[in-house]
């Protein structure tokens, strides 16, 4: 299966089930979850600010990429 068809299959997915993808796919990358994790105490703790969505999409993204690459 190409990475379109792929892509073309989670198109068609009832949001329930998108979410439940997005859950697995972030569980099953621990790197990821810990980026995520230590950013919510740094907020919780005030050490760090709230960001817009996109800016978030565009990290999570980059980091993605770093992962894909080691």
């Amino acid at each position: 299966m190409s990475l379109a068809e792929i892509q073309e299959a989670i198109e068609r997915l009832a949001p329930e089930e998108r979410a439940a993808l997005r859950e697995w796919l972030d569980e099953s990358d621990p790197e990821t979850m810990a980026v995520i994790r230590e950013r919510v105490r740094k907020i919780k703790a005030g050490e760090a600010t709230l960001v817009e969505g996109d800016q978030v999409q565009r990290e999570m993204r980059q980091l993605a990429r770093q992962i894909a690459n080691q």
